[in-house]
Order: structure tokens, then sequence, then C-alpha cells
């Protein structure tokens, strides 16, 4: 993916404003920094998918009672980096693509061939503003070649069907979703640590765990498996514990995480990390 920085003089409007849309609705529990400051509810479905995906149907309710936004949108927690994901700059003036912004993490509005169907679901959404559940026909009107109508009104079902709430959860104020890494000092066992994570109205909803060797390959997959990287064979089921911990306990660090990782640059990576959600 090229990602050479040019001087561009001419506005760049409108691309960064629509992408703006998507990140707004992403951080607005970043920016709530206290919970009662919050001045929406909103209604949500979560669904994951294949090879790290997490696809998920947001709608929000302004307090004041003024229109909802309706947000569909994938995150990938496993790749931190994808072929054909990228944020257009676009020229103003003649419409042409003039340089490419490498997003901070993977989801399917920066996706190439995925983003005009966001866009158009997130317009089509908005000016229906759907109250109630749907079917495939009150999506006549919508233009989309990608995203697959009938799953759009599953997700869409599940949410408008589930509990209004606020973004109450104990990490409220943070990222709602992050990614970071750390370099190994293992000789035996060169490559990266990698974690992800993915919020739900301010609490965990999923974690993801990975190491990636110096080859690319991330190891913990079953099919990639390399024993020679581990003390035993049960490194894959070892992290699917702990993530799963993490996600009950509300917590990417504890002493009993602590206890149950082997790994000082995991340990080290998470206790970091917890560190940051808490902030």
């Amino acid at each position: 993916m090229k990602n050479k920085l040019r001087k561009v003089v001419v506005p760049l409007i409108v691309v960064l404003l629509v992408i703006t849309l998507f990140i707004f609705s992403d951080k607005i529990s970043v920016d709530a920094k206290k919970v009662e400051g919050t001045d929406f509810s909103l209604k949500s479905a979560y669904e994951k998918q294949e090879d790290g995906w997490l696809y998920l149907f947001r709608i929000y309710y302004p307090d004041d009672n003024s229109d909802k936004s309706y947000i569909f949108n994938g995150y990938n927690l496993k790749y931190k980096e994808m072929e054909g994901y990228s944020i257009p700059v676009i020229d103003k003036t003649t419409g042409e693509i003039v340089d490419e912004i490498k997003p901070e993490y993977v989801s399917l509005i920066n996706s190439e061939e995925y983003r005009d169907d966001l866009i158009a679901i997130r317009n089509y959404f908005n000016k229906k503003q759907f109250n109630n559940s749907i079917t495939v026909d009150d999506l006549n009107g919508l233009n989309i070649g990608v995203v697959s109508k009938e799953y759009l009104v599953s997700i869409f079902n599940k949410a408008i069907n589930s509990s209004k709430e606020k973004i109450d959860g104990d990490y409220a104020a943070a990222n709602f979703f992050d990614i970071k890494t750390k370099e190994s000092t293992d000789e035996s066992m060169k490559g990266t640590w990698q974690v992800a994570y993915i919020l739900r109205n301010g609490d965990i909803f999923d974690v993801d765990i990975e190491f990636i060797d110096e080859s690319g390959n991330y190891i913990l997959d079953s099919e990639n498996r390399i024993t020679t990287y581990s003390n035993d064979n049960n490194l894959s089921n070892q992290i699917k514990l702990i993530e799963e911990d993490m996600v009950k306990n509300q917590a990417l660090y504890s002493e009993k995480t602590s206890d149950e990782i082997t790994n000082g640059d995991l340990d080290s990576l998470l206790e970091e990390f917890q560190s940051e959600l808490e902030q």
C-alpha cells in the first residue's frame, strides 16, 4: 500500500468528512470522560466472524429525541494491517484520489471493497429512521453490491430488538477499539506479541492475543502452530482460556492473569494495556 506524503493544497473535505462521521460514532465513548455526561443511549448487535472479524450494528438515540444515527461496520482484532484497507485522500476539485493514509486499525469503512456499501447503508438507514424489525423488502431502495441484504436485515433486527443502554461500563472513557504490539525479547521465540480488544457500552466484549513470528506466521493459529516455539503444544489453548478470563473478569491484566501467563513480554504488554484502559 502506498503511503507517500504529498503536499496537497486543495481542501480534502469530501472523504475526510465521510470518514469522520464513522470515526465520530466510534469515538463517542472516548470523549465521554464522565458517564453521566453522555447525551445519548444506544442499541447494538455484535457478531463474531472468521479470521478475527467482528461485525456490529449500532443505533444511537440522542437524549434530545432528535434523529437516530445508524452505523454498520466491522473491525478486525487479528490483523493490524491488511491489503486494500486505507483512508483515501481526495482532491475536492477533481474528485481524484491523490493519496492514501494507512489507518490505525483494520475496519470495513476503510476497505476499498466495502467502503461505498457502508456509506450507502448509513445514509439509507439514517433517512428511513427504522424503529422496528425490518425485512429485505424494506431495503428495496438501498443500492449495495457487497454486503448481503439478508445479513444486514438479520444484524439490524438483533440491534433494534436489543435493550437501549448508556455507555456506563468500567471503561466508558477508554478507546472503543485498540490494538498494541510488543517485540519478543526471547531469543528462542523471535517475533511480536499483539493484543487487541473491543468494548461494548464501556465493557470488554472481546480480546484477541496473537504471536506473529519473523516470517509473518500467526503461530497461535492451529494450522500454523510451530512446536519449536513453545514448551508445550497447548499454547493456543492456554491463550484462548486467558482471553475468556479477560472478558469474564473485565480486565486485560490482573494477578490471576499474570499467574497464568508464562511469557514476560506478553505479561508486560497486558499490564501496560490495562493501565491505559483505566486512565
